[in-house]
């Protein structure tokens, strides 16, 4: 992808964090940088806690989601399969709208602060609201904000494609690999949670071939709904800390003016 020449460096993207004098109109010809400071700053911070939010949600998606919907919410099997391809599908619409987003306020001179880490921070905020709230209804309004809440948080690629502006091309494979990987983290925390929050509500698989209790249903619903909550907090979390320090171009800035080889 050829990220040349995208955006306006104002003054008013950072200001805490201007250097003037390091050009980087052109962010293909930025000079290689000690990575290690991209990689302890807090817009690779944001990134890592925006990004492994949406991993987050990814691993509760593909693990722990459809047997709630069939156990609590009372879904049949073929109604969970259908509803499961929903967050999917939406969460599809929603990368492709920011996408394009990014590109239409890029080309009116905007940075990637506002073109895609803002939109990105508020796809995350509406997700979380969602989660916190699913506990609060049940039914149709239940499935509903829980396939707005996933679909909202399948946006990583966003992050990614922001900080691709912090450093040169030569750099940016391993800038944007890292941050995947360390922000996949979240999937693998995610179900891991859920299992250890509904056991410690008092849930236990039955024994193959047995019906669940309806005492088991309601302690996973405890537990879930628990992990709904923690969910969200790490999404408006997420959220927040890309709206705010999610400033690819004051950070190349920055390595530009001080730590470029």
């Amino acid at each position: 992808m050829d990220y040349s020449g995208h955006g306006k460096q104002g003054d008013d993207a950072v200001p805490a964090e201007s250097y003037e004098d390091a050009d980087i109109e052109d962010v293909d010809k930025q000079k290689p940088v000690a990575l290690w400071r991209a990689f302890a700053s807090l817009t690779f911070l944001a990134a890592v806690i925006g990004g492994g939010s949406n991993f987050w949600v990814q691993g509760f998606v593909t693990t722990w989601l459809p047997q709630y919907l069939g156990t609590v919410v009372g879904l049949s099997l073929p109604e969970v399969g259908t509803v499961t391809t929903i967050p999917w599908i939406l969460g599809a619409v929603v990368l492709l709208f920011l996408g394009f987003l990014g590109h239409r306020l890029m080309q009116k001179g905007f940075d990637s602060h506002r073109s895609i880490a803002i939109p990105f921070g508020v796809a995350a905020l509406v997700a979380g609201v969602c989660f916190i709230l699913v506990q609060t209804t049940s039914g149709v309004f239940a499935v509903a904000l829980l396939c707005i809440a996933a679909g909202c948080s399948l946006a990583f690629p966003m992050t990614a494609s922001a900080l691709a502006f912090s450093v040169g091309k030569k750099q940016r494979p391993i800038m944007m690999a890292t941050l995947g990987g360390v922000a996949s983290v979240g999937a693998i925390i995610s179900p891991t949670l859920v299992g250890w929050l509904m056991t410690r509500a008092g849930y236990v698989s039955p024994p193959s071939g047995s019906e669940l209790t309806s005492e088991m249903a309601d302690n996973m619903a405890v537990g879930v709904h628990q992990a709904f909550t923690i969910t969200g907090i790490v999404l408006l979390v997420g959220g927040v800390l890309c709206i705010l320090f999610l400033r690819p171009e004051a950070l190349g800035r920055k390595l530009q003016a001080g730590y470029s080889k």
